[in-house]
């Protein structure tokens, strides 16, 4: 939805997005199929990042990651071909960063408990990543 924020009618993107679907496009990148019944709601999620060190691996690659985030909302992003500062935010039940790197816009997306044989963790999915991560700090 991100690259296609210019239609100004709700309409218009829908025709594009169902399209796309019929097609065959997956919802989400990386070939990442998150389980519904695993999705965070808002609270859960400013509580669970907000102020914290989330570390883990971003796809493609499963490359190192670290998102460092202040009380204030005010972030860093780090990987091995990413840095960035931005703003992260709780939007409804999304998490949402913001940076100059989309023109300002907001990039949100679900957060998803994951329990598999690294541990228990967490899955972020946005138009640019899927970050898999665990809170350090």
């Amino acid at each position: 939805e991100m690259t296609h924020a210019h239609f100004r009618n709700p309409q218009d993107l829908a025709i594009l997005v169902n399209a796309l679907r019929q097609a065959g496009l997956p919802q989400w990148r990386f070939g990442f199929t998150p389980d519904e019944r695993d999705r965070l709601k808002g609270a859960e999620i400013a509580s669970l990042v907000i102020g914290h060190t989330l570390q883990g691996q971003i796809e493609p690659g499963l490359q190192p990651a670290f998102l460092q985030i202040g009380s204030d909302g005010k972030a860093a992003f780090r990987s091995t071909t990413r840095l960035v500062t931005e703003t992260v935010y709780v939007d409804g039940d999304l998490l949402c960063e913001q940076s100059e790197n989309l023109f300002g816009r907001p990039d949100c997306g679900p957060v998803y408990r994951r329990n598999d044989t690294a541990g228990k963790g967490y899955s972020y999915a946005n138009t640019s990543k899927v970050f898999h991560f665990t809170v350090v700090q």
